[in-house]
């Protein structure tokens, strides 16, 4: 079989970014699992799929984030206005980019109504039924991590909502990001995590994930604690 042309995984168009990411931004929990047809293509092409730190990276160096033109100060809003221009009305994993990915502003304690609604909005386009779930990719600013019963619980900046994330899932990016892990809490440097999140079925429980990996040991996490919590 010819190994056929390879695209890149991330690519910049007219209409914005055109992104294929390595993770599931759906997943069918019952029935039969049928081949997608950009797979059962006959012209046999093929295209690499990024991680999300990829993404993370790749969307920060094409915005010119890692550049200075001069300016006497850039804010987060500059930040962000540079990275929403740049996703326009483009595409992750074939969904409208608008509808999975939420970049989320900086906290401000005077806009915080404005911040949940907006994140609220965003948990609104994550749906799960017994049938499917459905995942979202979301960019916020990183605050704490503490363990807990389960695995670990994440905070971020924008909002008090809580995350959680397996016990695996922390150990695989600690290794992986030994420097940003070690100076976690450090008043002179500033984190943005990319995480992949979902509903679980009890409502109003939302599963992040740092990374693509680990879905299983982090969704039986989700499961044990909704199970604990309906049996005290």
């Amino acid at each position: 079989m010819s190994p056929g042309t390879t695209h890149g995984a991330i690519r910049n168009t007219p209409n914005g970014i055109n992104a294929k990411l390595d993770i599931s931004l759906s997943v069918r929990t019952v029935g039969a699992v049928t081949q997608s047809k950009e797979s059962t293509a006959s012209h046999g092409s093929r295209r690499r799929s990024a991680p999300l730190l990829g993404f993370l990276q790749r969307i920060s160096l094409d915005a010119g984030l890692n550049q200075w033109a001069g300016v006497a100060s850039r804010n987060r809003a500059t930040c962000n206005a540079r990275i929403l221009a740049l996703l326009g009305d483009g595409k992750m994993n074939g969904r409208p980019v608008q509808d999975v990915v939420d970049i989320m502003r900086r906290y401000e304690e005077t806009a915080q109504a404005t911040l949940k609604a907006e994140f609220e909005g965003f948990l609104t386009r994550i749906k799960t039924t017994p049938e499917a779930t459905e995942r979202g990719v979301a960019i916020a600013g990183f605050k704490s991590l503490e363990p807990s019963k389960y695995g670990f619980v994440i905070k971020i900046r924008q909002t008090f909502e809580t995350f959680f994330a397996s016990k695996q899932e922390i150990e695989a990016a600690s290794k992986s990001f030994r420097y940003a892990w070690s100076v976690i809490g450090s008043t002179y440097a500033r984190h943005h995590e990319t995480h992949l999140q979902l509903r679980s079925h009890r409502k109003g429980e939302v599963l992040p994930r740092l990374r693509g990996r680990g879905k299983r040991k982090a969704e039986e996490a989700c499961r044990a604690r909704s199970k604990a919590r309906r049996e005290t």
